[in-house]
This record gives structure tokens, C-alpha cells and sequence, in this order.
């Protein structure tokens, strides 16, 4: 672990956010390189999966705030299965990571906006019926983090609002996921064998969706203690949680 650290901490990144604070130069971000594949990555569907500890939520957070400064008037939705999870996760992080010369966050609407138009909202999808408030608006990138704590049906309903008019832009449904949960299964059939049950008249391309897979070991900042809690697991977590094996 600690090779692997030292390895990744002299890694140089290719997707890098800095500021100019006081007169200074400050890193508010340097992609780690399980990272800098998500930031690459032009599949209309990704799957940045498996190990827990890995960054893959911070990761996603912060690749859609690459975009929103890159894209003018980029309209992107994030959402966590509940509001404690998307705060503890997300909302809290954000009052510390974003100063207000990058993007300004309103913690009333819990919405990030950029100089240039752009905009994340954050949101979370407890049920089907708080689903419906994020489907009458069309989403230049959806978010979705822990997708497999979502039924199914949320995520098949969602990646249907992930269109886009920006011209050059490639719209796009991103799903961060530990293996197990309600829509593992469905996970499982997308993006890792790529061959899906399919409802009659249900299209599927698997030329479309890219996977991603996430190891504790791409996180140069986790600690020695977490990797040791994940090989006290029973065998068939420590599979899922520490190896991201999605077949445990």
C-alpha cells in the first residue's frame, strides 16, 4: 500500500483545477489516474464501479465540475438514493472544495452555478414519486452515486433524461456503484457481461457502455486502517468491497 501511494502521489494528472487565491496559485483538484479515465471517457453510459475507498465519488464530483467549466451552459444532475447520504457525501465537501472565483453554491437549492451558465443540481431519489420532479427536464449529464441503492426502474428512467441541444456534446448517464444492492443485477448485465434481459421492443448497444473498475488501491489518500477493515469482511464482502469483484 504505501508503494502504491507513493506511486500514485507522483502521478502527473491530466485533468487539474487551480486557482489564483490571494495572489497565489492553489490545486483545488489533481485527477488520480482511475480518475483521469472517467474525465477521458466519451461513452454515452459509464460505469465507475466496484471496490469501496477507490474516490469514485469524489471523482464524479468533481468531473462534473471540470465539465461545467469547460461547457457553457452545461446542465447537469446529481443525485444520491438519500438527502444524509447526498449531504454527507457531497454538500458538505462542496462549502470546502469550491471557492467562490471557481462556482457559487446555493444551499437553498442546493445548486452549483459557474460564471459561464453552466450548473450542477444536486439532488436525491428516496422514492418513485420524488423520481418524477427530476423527469420533466432534459439533463445534459445525469449523475447518479451508489447507483446500485436505486431500483432499477429509477436508473432505466433516468439515463431517459440524459439528452442534450449543446452542440458538440455527447450526453451522458454516469453511475458510481459498489457491487450489490437492488439494481446490481441490473448493473451486472449492462455493463459488465453486456448482455442484458430485455423487455420486448428494449434496445440495447453494447458498443455504448464503458466500465470503469475501482480498487481501493487507486486512492493514493486511504488510509492503512480502512484497507485493513475491508480484509476483516466475510469472504464474499471483502470480494465485492475490497477487490470489486462484481461476481461475489
Amino acid at each position: 500500500l504505501k508503494a502504491t501511494r507513493e506511486a500514485l502521489r507522483l502521478y502527473r494528472s491530466q485533468h487539474q483545477v487551480t486557482v489564483e487565491l490571494d495572489g497565489e496559485p492553489k490545486i483545488l483538484y489533481s485527477a488520480q489516474p482511475k480518475q483521469d479515465i472517467l474525465h477521458n471517457c466519451t461513452a454515452p453510459n459509464i460505469l465507475y464501479g466496484g471496490a469501496a475507498g477507490g474516490a469514485k465519488s469524489h471523482g464524479m464530483r468533481w468531473d462534473a465540475i471540470i465539465k461545467c467549466l469547460r461547457v457553457p451552459h452545461l446542465k447537469v444532475l446529481f443525485l444520491r438514493r438519500t438527502y444524509p447520504e447526498l449531504e454527507n457525501t457531497h454538500l458538505l465537501k462542496l462549502r470546502v472544495e469550491l471557492p467562490p472565483e471557481v462556482a457559487r453554491y446555493n444551499d437553498s437549492k442546493k445548486r452549483v452555478t459557474f460564471p459561464n451558465g453552466s450548473l450542477i443540481q444536486f439532488g436525491h431519489c428516496r422514492d418513485i414519486k420524488a423520481l418524477a420532479g427530476y423527469l420533466s427536464t432534459e439533463w445534459d449529464i445525469i449523475y447518479v452515486d451508489e447507483g446500485s441503492t436505486f431500483l432499477p426502474q429509477m436508473l432505466s428512467m433516468l439515463q431517459s433524461r440524459a439528452r442534450t441541444t449543446l452542440p458538440g456534446i455527447v450526453p451522458q448517464f454516469i453511475i458510481g456503484s459498489n457491487p450489490g444492492g437492488d439494481a446490481h443485477v441490473y448493473l451486472h448485465e449492462r455493463f459488465i457481461t453486456k448482455k442484458p434481459t430485455l423487455d420486448e421492443g428494449e434496445e440495447y448497444n453494447p458498443g455504448e457502455y464503458a466500465f470503469i473498475k475501482a480498487l481501493v488501491t487507486d486512492n493514493a489518500y486511504q488510509r492503512d486502517e480502512y484497507f485493513t477493515r475491508l480484509l476483516a469482511l466475510p469472504k464474499a464482502e471483502r470480494e465485492a468491497y475490497l477487490y470489486g469483484n462484481w461476481d461475489a
